[in-house]
């Protein structure tokens, strides 16, 4: 064009007997022209049109451009196309949130903030909600502008499964949440069970931004423990061996690192403790089961049939403590072996008991469970289980923050040093029984698959934090 001009896209039905209604004649506006317009000086304009022959024959139809227009050429480009994807620049994104008004974002939520898409709607074009690259894919547009709204739901709490390393969680608004932790279970062998894992619960007020580091155990697959401080089982192969490993804990840290890391394990303000290995050495050696989580104190492992007069050292793990961790105790008419043995069998803070080494004098058989203090193992009975801890309940122990892995200082009260409390505490143990500086009747764990009712955890650790109010 040698002037600035307007114009306007029009179309006309040559084809006899074929009406309007049998023609839908639309464009596509996003990233090219609208069909009215001006046109600049020297300008170019691309207008895209979409028709869609409804009638039962073939239709000819004439395109052409109307306007005070000078030297105009009109190119047409023949094509087809269907479900086009297109960009955002004409789309008008609006959402509805359900959930606790304290978490609704400032902004459309993304794909981590804990919400679920119900649905997506757009008027004039068909939308495709895409939830793994969290996104809308808009066809078939009949307007210039469109309005997609998307429908999103937040379920108000977050699940953290076993993945075999931390996961951090930001904290998304300020408010008051409940944290909830499964210790994970002590291996199983023959007829005898590992011990199952604790339960803990607690709310806590957390600033917006600040960062929760979750750690959940495992529960072992091999002889080298449950991640998170399991204790090994002697070292066979796994398939052969007369012990089985110990589970992991699972606990809430302010530091992240790796999990045996000191000065990340001084951190911790909640701990689900876990259950200790099993052992069926058989044979009149003994065998049992794994002691199951405490509690402020784990439980102790079981030896059972060891009195065939071998002459060996039979012994159970003992449960984790608030100060200390379990070791290898002797049952009744079992000879004492060697001290090395019993200095490698003591569970420590956040590790399970573990003789894991080739020399004969010092293979214990069954690990012991992680906790806040991990439990002793054992030889020719079941591993010890690990202790639990919360900031804030009564009957804990918390340590100094000058405390080293060198030299643990306790506090003789329940607060961590970092000030983080927790309120409305619930501390149940791998049985069922419920702590407060002591154990108290039997009450069950809720299970985080559908809130039944429950003696302990048996397989894997878990967590869930769960908003609560502003």
């Amino acid at each position: 064009n040698e002037i600035d001009s307007k114009y306007e896209i029009y179309y006309n039905i040559l084809t006899d007997n074929v009406d309007n209604e049998d023609i839908e004649v639309g464009y596509i506006s996003t990233s090219f022209d609208s069909v009215v317009g001006t046109i600049n000086s020297k300008g170019t304009k691309t207008v895209v049109l979409k028709l869609i022959n409804n009638s039962d024959k073939d239709v000819k139809i004439e395109i052409g451009c109307e306007g005070g227009l000078v030297n105009n050429e009109l190119i047409l480009t023949k094509g087809i196309t269907t479900n086009k994807e297109i960009s955002s620049g004409d789309i008008i994104l609006a959402y509805n949130l359900d959930g606790p008004s304290g978490l609704y974002p400032e902004s459309f939520p993304g794909k981590d903030d804990g919400y679920t898409v119900t649905g997506v709607t757009c008027n004039g074009a068909d939308a495709i909600w895409n939830n793994e690259n969290w996104n809308v894919t808009i066809s078939n547009m009949t307007g210039k502008t469109i309005t997609c709204t998307v429908n999103l739901k937040h379920q108000g709490y977050w699940d953290f499964p076993f993945i075999n390393n931390y996961d951090t969680f930001v904290i998304p608004a300020n408010g008051t949440y409940k944290i909830e932790l499964w210790g994970a279970s002590g291996g199983d062998v023959g007829n005898y069970s590992g011990g199952n894992g604790g339960y803990t619960s607690g709310n806590i007020y957390l600033d917006k931004g600040s960062e929760l580091h979750v750690y959940i155990g495992g529960t072992p697959t091999s002889r080298l423990g449950g991640y998170n401080g399991g204790g090994a089982s002697h070292p066979h192969e796994y398939n052969s061996s007369f012990g089985r490993a110990g589970g992991g804990a699972t606990d809430i840290r302010l530091k992240n690192g790796v999990w045996s890391e000191f000065e990340s394990l001084k951190t911790r303000i909640m701990v689900a403790g876990a259950g200790g290995g099993a052992d069926n050495r058989g044979g009149g050696y003994g065998e049992g089961s794994g002691g199951s989580s405490g509690g402020v104190y784990g439980y102790n492992g079981v030896s059972l049939n060891n009195g065939n007069g071998h002459g060996y050292g039979y012994g159970y793990g003992s449960g984790g403590s608030q100060l200390s961790g379990g070791k290898i105790n002797y049952t009744d008419g079992s000879n004492s072996i060697s001290d090395l043995r019993v200095e490698c069998s003591f569970g420590n803070f956040g590790i399970g008991g573990s003789c894991y080494t080739l020399n004969s004098s010092m293979q214990n058989e069954a690990g012991g469970g992680s906790g806040y203090y991990g439990g002793g193992d054992s030889n020719h009975g079941g591993a010890g289980g690990g202790s639990s801890f919360i900031s804030g309940h009564n009957g804990c122990d918390a340590i100094s923050e000058d405390s080293t892995s060198d030299d643990i200082i306790h506090t003789g009260q329940p607060n961590h040093y970092s000030g983080y409390t927790f309120t409305d505490t619930v501390m149940i143990d791998g049985d069922g029984y419920n702590w407060t500086t002591e154990k108290g009747e039997y009450v069950g764990m809720p299970s985080y698959v559908d809130g039944s009712i429950i003696a302990g955890n048996d397989g894997n650790g878990y967590a869930r934090i769960t908003y609560i109010s502003e």
